[in-house]
């Protein structure tokens, strides 16, 4: 079955979570990831999307393979409006110190998956997870041969090169800024990726209009 995969990551989530163990309100993180999926729950069945698995900081979402450009961006942000007020009544409010970044990145991919039977339970494999998994990761790299010189990486979302042939991403005024970067995923072939879209969506984030 041809699926985009969607995996989300939630912004220095090992950081978040032992500064809760350390004061022993880690039980704060178990009620913001099930207010997160509660809330967000709606906006995915809007959109006719399956939650494959959690990932223990994020999620892998599989997306209808149909979905158009702006209902793909509408998705997201939607993503993003249900997260902030929940982390923030959760997390933020209980921190030990103020989160320079929070919020999440996401990585895409358009392709085949097929379904495989793991120790009784349904797994799915294919290029895609693995290219998806690679892009979310890499949101926060430099360009190859570049230093790191730190960088905002929040609220964006790396697309692959099929889902930009799809798509002609483009900017939205007041929804998502669109910039063409270089990144190279590691253990995928071909993995030289030249001018792959990045999303960077634009706050204040509420329900998008799209």
């Amino acid at each position: 079955m041809k699926k985009i995969v969607l995996v989300s990551d939630i912004c220095l989530s090992t950081r978040f979570v032992f500064d809760l163990q350390e004061r022993d309100r880690v039980q704060h993180w178990s009620a913001f990831l099930t207010a997160f999926a509660n809330v967000i729950a709606p906006v995915l069945t809007k959109h006719r999307v399956e939650v494959y698995k959690f990932l223990g900081d994020g999620w892998i979402y599989l997306v209808p393979p149909d979905i158009k450009y702006l209902k793909f961006v509408a998705l997201v942000r939607d993503m993003f409006s249900g997260f902030y007020p929940v982390f923030d009544h959760h997390i933020t409010a209980n921190l030990s110190f103020a989160p320079e970044i929070k919020g999440l990145t996401f990585g895409a991919d358009l392709g085949e998956l097929s379904r495989i039977l793991v120790c009784g339970k349904t797994e799915f494999v294919g290029r895609a997870l693995n290219v998806a998994c690679r892009l979310q990761a890499a949101i926060k790299d430099a360009p190859p041969g570049k230093q790191i010189l730190g960088h905002p990486y929040h609220n964006q979302v790396l697309l692959s090169i099929g889902l930009a042939r799809r798509w002609n991403p483009h900017d939205i005024p007041g929804e998502v800024k669109v910039d063409q970067v270089r990144r190279t995923l590691r253990n995928i072939a071909g993995a030289d990726y030249k001018d792959v879209p990045k999303l960077s969506f634009l706050g204040p984030f509420r329900n998008s209009r799209l």
